[in-house]
């Protein structure tokens, strides 16, 4: 195991890929169980007017996320894609911060969350595209590992949020967060290196997501995606107000 782990890192740039996909799963912890206590308690929303406002931001990030997987994937270069998600994901998190009215945070936080979006899925593709550029025999291994890292930041993530609030309150648990997403940019700034993907013919990307779009067998688990993380959020919310009580 020892040595299979090893060869991964012969993947180019599969370090970076490690700490970036580390953080992003940090960053999306740290904030995420103590949002709605912010939005009831703080802005003085109601559980339905938070409910709608969780729900218009991820169908922004959902809509963004499609147009640019699909332009992404005929040659677009990723690692500014990278680059401005995680800048956008700054400004949405530092945003709470300054707006307070319900329309404008609407607004502002489904334009930057839409855009950061596509952060997660884009480095995941860099890494696959780094991976088959590299030859790795263990290809499917080394994406498992990627994506245990984000389960893994899940972790971390609310003990370190947990801390940060009550130390520095809600402003410093919303600053860190976007220190975090900073912090990632500069990384693939600096040590990522620029790469197009050879464009795919427009004939097959063009089948590809028109039948995924009528695919009972990609439908079906979405649907039900969007039941799980509905009794997820309420399931954070309930856990998050008995411990701040």
């Amino acid at each position: 195991m020892f040595t299979r782990i090893k060869n991964l890192f012969e993947i180019k740039g599969y370090r970076l890929f490690i700490i970036c996909i580390l953080l992003v799963g940090i960053g999306i912890s740290i904030t995420q169980p103590y949002l709605s206590l912010y939005a009831t308690e703080v802005l003085g929303m109601s559980m339905g007017t938070f409910g709608v406002f969780m729900a218009v931001s991820s169908l922004g990030g959902v809509l963004v996320n499609s147009l640019i997987a699909k332009r992404s994937d005929r040659g677009l270069d990723r690692k500014w894609l990278i680059i401005l998600a995680m800048l956008s994901s700054a400004l949405g998190y530092a945003s709470y911060l300054v707006f307070d009215q319900f329309i404008i945070l609407l607004v502002v936080i489904t334009f930057f969350s839409g855009l950061g979006a596509p952060a997660m899925p884009q480095i995941y593709a860099y890494a696959q595209e780094s991976a088959v550029a590299s030859q790795n025999n263990d290809k499917t291994f080394a994406m498992s590992i990627l994506r245990s890292l984000v389960s893994l930041g899940f972790l971390i993530g609310p003990l370190v949020g947990t801390v940060i609030l009550g130390v520095l309150g809600y402003k410093g648990l919303f600053l860190g967060t976007s220190f975090i997403y900073i912090t990632i940019a500069f990384l693939v700034f600096f040590f990522l290196q620029r790469r197009k993907l050879v464009q795919q013919n427009k004939d097959k990307v063009k089948r590809a997501h028109t039948s995924s779009l009528k695919n009972k067998k990609i439908m079906l688990p979405f649907i039900a995606f969007i039941f799980l993380f509905g009794c997820k959020c309420d399931e954070y919310h309930q856990h998050t107000v008995v411990y701040c009580s």
